[in-house]
């Protein structure tokens, strides 16, 4: 089953589908055939579960919202789905510095006068 094909075979609610990602593999298969491939891979450290969070932070550094993310994740509560979307420092340091445009528009010869007029007077 291809990543397309289960994202549109979600239930409404979000939840995962019925039908198994590994159809007549054990769970404790499935896990077995992970670590080896791990292993013959050299990688340590890095279980199946670990997936799941890789899966979440490329969704979100991608562009999805955390809503979404929760909905693929089958989370009922959005601080959970925020605690598996580990964001990196380069994407943080680029969300941040797309406010940096609001301060071009502050001139210093005004004393730091907003350009907008504000809603309040």
């Amino acid at each position: 089953m291809d990543y397309c094909h289960f994202i549109a075979s979600l239930e409404p609610e979000g939840r995962p589908p019925k039908e198994l990602l590994f159809p007549g593999l054990t769970p404790e298969q499935v896990t077995v055939a992970f670590i080896r491939a791990c292993q013959a891979a050299s990688i340590e450290d890095f279980s199946l579960h670990d997936l799941r969070h890789t899966f979440a932070s490329q969704l979100r550094m991608k562009g999805a919202d955390l809503h979404t993310v929760g909905q693929l994740l089958g989370h009922k509560d959005l601080r959970m789905t925020a605690r598996y979307s580990h964001l990196n420092p380069e994407f943080l340091g680029a969300a941040g510095s797309k406010l940096d445009d609001v301060f071009t528009d502050l001139t210093p010869s005004d004393g730091f006068k907003w350009v907008v007029e504000p809603i309040f007077k």
